[in-house]
C-alpha cells in the first residue's frame, strides 16, 4: 500500500509541475510575440491541444514506469511471502503472531500439534488461556503473559521458561518462550515461538530430586560421606564431619590443607603415596589415623567407592567410618586374649611346680638312696616306689596336658569330652549338672573349642562361686545355628558390674570367643536366682 501511494503522489506532483510551468510560460510567450487577436486564438488553440498531448505522453510514461515497479514489488512480495510461509511451517518450534488485542493472530502446524487443536479453536484466544492458573513461581499466567508482552511491545525481547497446557488443559508442558517485535514483509509484528523443553525439563526435575534424597541420605548418614577433587581439593563434605571431628565442612572445603594437617603424621606418607597411584574405576579401602579440632585421635575406615575422570581432573568420592571404638574393642581383645595365655602359662608352671616338681624330686632322691645302699631288699623297695612315682608323674602330665587341650575333644568330640569333664566332678559336691545333647553330628574344631572350653569355665564358676545344687547345659541345632543354653540355680551377679571390671574377664574372654566366630553371647543373671547364658554360633564359621 505504502508503495502504491508514494507512486501516485510522484505522478501527481509531476503532472503539476509540468502543468504550471506551461500555463506561465506558454501565455507569456504568446503575448509577447503575437498582437493579432484571431492568431492569438488559434494559437491557444493549438497550444491547448500540445498541452493535453504531451502531457498524456508524461502521464504515460509516468504510470508505466509505476506498473513496472508494482509489478516488480508484487513478485518480490510474492517470493518473500513464499520464503516466510516455508520458514513458517517447516520449523520445529511452534511459531504465532499476536494482535493488537495480545490474542492469536496466526500460527504454524507445530503450535496445533503441541496445543492439540485446529487453527480455528486457537485463533482469537490469549497464550495465558492455554496455560495453568499459575506457574511454578506462584504468579498467576494471566498477570505475568501479559507483563512479558507489554515489554515486547515496548522493544525489550523477552526469553523465559513457562508452563503452558494442552487446548483441553488435560496435560501440562514445560516450554522456553520468546516474544519480541519482528518485521514481517515490511510490517512489525508480535511474535512468539515455544520450544517444548519437557523432556529436559523432568529431567533437571529428576536429577534435583535425586540430588535432595542423596542430600538427605548423606546427611542423615552417621558416616561422613565427601567428594573430593585431586586438583582442587575438597568439593563436598557432609555435615556429620562437624559431629564427629568438630570442622566446619565449609571451611574444609575452602581450605583442604586443614584435612590434610589433621592427618596422624605416621599416617600420612602412606596415604600421600596412595593418592599418587589411585586408579579410575576402582574401588579402595584406608585405614588412617586423625586429630579432632580438640586434639583428639579417631581411626578412620575410608572406603573409596567411585574414583572418575572428570574435565581432565580425577574424582573421588567415599564414605568414611569413625572405627575408634572397635579399634579400642580391638586392642582390648588383644590385652583379654594377651591376659588369658599368661594366666594359662602361669596355672600350667603352677600346676608343674605344685603337682609334677614335687614328684620329680622324690624320684630323684629315691634314685640318690638307691645308688647309696647296697641292700638288696631296699634297693628293690626303692626300685618299685620309684616306678609308682614315675606312674604318678606321667599321670600328673597327663592332667595338665588333658586341661591344655583334652584329647577326648580332639578325638570324639564337644559331646564325649563335656560328658567326661562332668564325670570327673562327680562326687566332688553335691550338684546335680543335667546334660542334653541334641548333636548328631560333629562340627569345625574352632566351634568344639570354644564351645568346651565356655562350658567347663561356666561350672567351674558355678562350683566356686554360685552355691548352687542345680546346672543344665543343653547344646542343640536350628537354622544353620548350633546353640548352648547354660542355666545355674546359684546367687547369681551383678552383670553389668561384672562385664566392666578386671573381675568379669572370665566373661569377657568367652564373649570375645563367641564374638571370633561371628556369634552371639547373652547372659543374665539376677542376685539369688542364678544365671542364665545362651550362645549362638553359625555352622558355616
Amino acid at each position: 500500500m505504502k508503495v502504491f501511494n508514494k507512486q501516485a503522489l510522484r505522478v501527481s506532483l509531476v503532472f503539476f509541475a509540468f502543468s504550471f510551468l506551461w500555463i506561465i510560460f506558454s501565455d507569456r510567450l504568446a503575448l509577447k510575440f503575437i498582437h493579432n487577436p484571431y492568431l492569438l486564438t488559434q494559437i491557444q488553440t493549438y497550444k491547448g491541444w500540445f498541452y493535453v498531448l504531451v502531457a498524456s505522453i508524461i502521464i504515460f510514461l509516468l504510470v508505466r514506469s509505476g506498473v513496472l515497479e508494482t509489478v516488480k514489488f508484487k513478485k518480490r512480495f510474492e517470493e518473500e511471502k513464499s520464503k516466510h510461509d516455508i520458514l513458517f511451517e517447516i520449523a520445529n518450534d511452534a511459531i504465532f503472531i499476536l494482535d493488537e488485542n495480545n490474542s492469536f493472530f496466526d500460527c504454524n502446524s507445530k503450535t496445533l500439534e503441541i496445543f492439540e487443536c485446529t487453527k480455528n479453536q486457537i485463533i482469537g484466544i490469549k497464550p495465558y488461556q492455554v496455560s495453568p492458573k499459575y506457574q511454578p513461581n506462584g504468579i498467576e499466567s494471566s498477570k505475568l503473559a501479559n507483563k512479558k508482552i507489554q515489554l515486547a511491545r515496548n522493544g525489550e525481547p523477552q526469553k523465559f521458561d513457562w508452563v503452558h497446557t494442552n487446548f483441553k488443559k488435560s496435560k501440562e508442558f514445560y516450554t522456553e518462550t520468546s516474544v519480541s517485535m519482528k518485521k514481517i514483509l515490511g510490517m512489525e509484528y508480535l511474535v512468539a515461538v515455544i520450544h517444548d523443553i519437557s523432556e529436559q525439563k523432568l529431567a533437571e526435575i529428576a536429577l534435583k530430586e535425586s540430588e535432595a534424597k542423596y542430600r538427605r541420605l548423606t546427611e542423615n548418614s552417621p558416616e561422613i560421606t565427601y567428594i573430593y577433587s585431586l586438583e582442587r581439593g575438597a568439593l563436598y563434605w557432609s555435615s556429620r564431619v562437624k559431629e564427629i571431628l568438630g570442622f566446619d565442612p565449609e571451611n574444609l572445603k575452602n581450605d583442604s590443607i586443614k584435612w590434610d594437617e589433621a592427618i596422624h603424621p605416621d599416617d600420612k606418607p602412606g596415604i600421600d603415596e596412595f593418592f599418587k597411584n589411585i586408579k579410575v574405576g576402582e574401588s579402595y579401602k584406608l585405614e588412617y589415623r586423625i586429630y579432632d579440632i580438640n586434639n583428639k585421635i579417631h581411626w578412620f575406615n575410608d572406603r573409596i567407592f567411585n574414583v572418575y575422570k572428570s574435565n581432565n581432573e580425577i574424582i573421588v568420592e567415599g564414605i568414611i567410618s569413625d572405627v575408634t571404638d572397635k579399634q579400642k574393642m580391638q586392642q582390648k581383645v588383644l590385652h583379654a586374649m594377651i591376659n588369658a595365655e599368661e594366666r594359662e602359662r602361669n596355672r600350667v608352671a603352677k600346676d608343674l611346680h605344685d603337682g609334677v616338681s614335687p614328684v620329680m624330686s622324690a624320684i630323684k632322691l629315691y634314685i640318690q638312696s638307691l645308688s647309696d645302699t647296697t641292700n638288696h631288699q631296699l634297693r628293690n623297695e626303692l626300685i618299685t616306689k620309684i616306678s609308682n612315682t614315675i606312674n604318678e608323674a606321667i599321670s600328673s602330665i597327663n592332667e595338665i596336658s588333658n586341661n591344655v587341650s583334652p584329647h577326648v575333644l580332639q578325638n570324639f568330640g564337644l559331646k564325649a569330652a563335656v560328658e567326661s569333664f562332668v564325670t570327673k566332678l562327680s562326687g566332688l559336691k553335691e550338684i546335680d549338672i543335667d546334660l542334653h545333647f541334641e548333636l548328631e553330628h560333629r562340627f569345625d574344631e574352632n566351634t568344639e573349642i570354644a564351645f568346651y572350653r565356655i562350658t567347663t569355665e561356666l561350672i567351674n564358676n558355678t562350683l566356686k562361686y554360685a552355691k548352687a545344687d542345680n546346672i543344665t547345659v543343653k547344646y542343640y541345632l536350628k537354622h544353620g545355628h548350633v546353640f548352648m543354653l547354660y542355666k545355674d540355680n546359684g546367687k547369681g551377679f551383678d552383670t553389668e558390674k561384672v562385664l566392666n571390671t578386671r573381675t568379669g574377664m572370665g566373661i569377657f574372654n568367652m564373649k570375645n570367643r563367641i564374638n571370633s566366630l561371628n556369634g552371639e553371647f547373652k547372659v543374665e543373671s539376677i542376685e539369688d536366682e542364678g544365671v542364665y547364658v545362651e550362645i549362638m554360633v553359625p555352622l558355616n564359621c
